[in-house]
């Protein structure tokens, strides 16, 4: 369900290309000015019981405060079937004096691809942003306030600006939770910072900064080889962090004495949504029996179909194995 304010004017350019506005000096000389409503209040969903729903949500505090109609676009699906419509029999005008208001933003957790990111990750030249959002009084998402945008910068040359409004979604049944989920567009490689701003309906804001690392996946990247637990016991996990979440990566693990000698060998093949590849280990030898303790040495072998065609990297580490 998204829920829509009411109409509103949008100034056209003081422009000399629009000389009845330029000359006039006049921006709601008519044809000076369009309506538009795509001011979203609320975009949620909302369970649906024996041909029923209801659903609730505070109204922002940045309404348009001349008296229209608002619209509602509902949207149906279940199993093979769906099902639209839509109304403009809804007003909004006024505000409430007595609102109580919480005086806190929104909590948020920002991340790139999954949400094992952490600050400083690898990831490709298109990495998805993901923000998820709660706050008990609802997320502003309307555009109408200066300022009160969802926004995400990348402090790119210059600066990028994204305004995220329209990809926000209220969590099902629960107006106080949500999320965005943005398809970023090409990065080049280099380090960045992320910094995204959200208000609750109040106009209380909130601010999160990630830091992370662009690698472009037409070039397969493999950083930061370790295995957890090191020592290990009866098992360990080999993780490596890569710039090809999507891809399907075949990878080769290979455990030697100190003096070269093979002692296992493993064998994966998966699609990682994130920028991390996890394979597990038993401890045991291609004899299954499990290695003696001592220090080893693991050379991790990646391949992956690119754009570029199939490449591949390798990478080589020790581990320590205490009975």
């Amino acid at each position: 369900m998204t829920v829509y304010d009411s109409k509103r004017y949008v100034q056209l350019p003081d422009e000399p290309w629009m000389p009845n506005c330029y000359l006039r000096n006049d921006p709601y000389y008519e044809g000076c000015q369009y309506e538009v409503q795509n001011d979203i209040l609320f975009n949620g969903r909302a369970s649906v019981n024996n041909g029923e729903f209801d659903s609730k949500f505070i109204v922002p505090k940045d309404i348009n405060v001349a008296e229209g109609e608002g619209r509602v676009v509902l949207y149906a699906q279940s199993g093979e079937h769906d099902a639209g419509g839509a109304t403009t029999k809804l007003r909004f005008n006024g505000v409430n004096p007595n609102a109580a208001n919480d005086n806190k933003g929104p909590s948020m957790d920002v991340y790139l691809n999954s949400d094992k990111f952490v600050n400083g990750n690898l990831v490709g030249s298109t990495p998805r942003l993901v923000v998820e959002m709660e706050d008990e009084s609802g997320i502003n998402t309307t555009g109408t306030g200066v300022g009160h945008e969802i926004i995400a910068k990348v402090n790119t040359q210059p600066q990028r600006t994204i305004v995220l409004n329209e990809f926000y979604t209220s969590k099902l049944d629960d107006f106080t939770q949500g999320r965005v989920e943005y398809p970023m567009q090409e990065l080049p490689e280099g380090e960045y910072s992320l910094t995204v701003q959200a208000w609750d309906v109040y106009n209380n804001p909130s601010q999160k900064e990630i830091t992370f690392q662009v690698q472009d996946s037409d070039e397969l990247v493999i950083d930061n080889l370790y295995n957890y637990p090191n020592p290990m016991n009866n098992f360990t996990r080999f993780v490596f962090e890569h710039n090809q979440a999507g891809n399907m990566l075949d990878v080769n693990v290979r455990i030697y004495t100190l003096s070269g000698q093979p002692v296992a060998e493993l064998e994966r093949q998966f699609v990682s949504n994130d920028s991390y590849g996890v394979v597990r280990w038993d401890g045991r030898g291609s004899d299954h029996d499990r290695l003696a303790n001592g220090t080893y040495i693991y050379r991790v072998h990646i391949k992956a179909n690119t754009p570029n065609g199939v490449k591949t990297k390798e990478k080589m580490e020790k581990l320590v194995i205490i009975q």
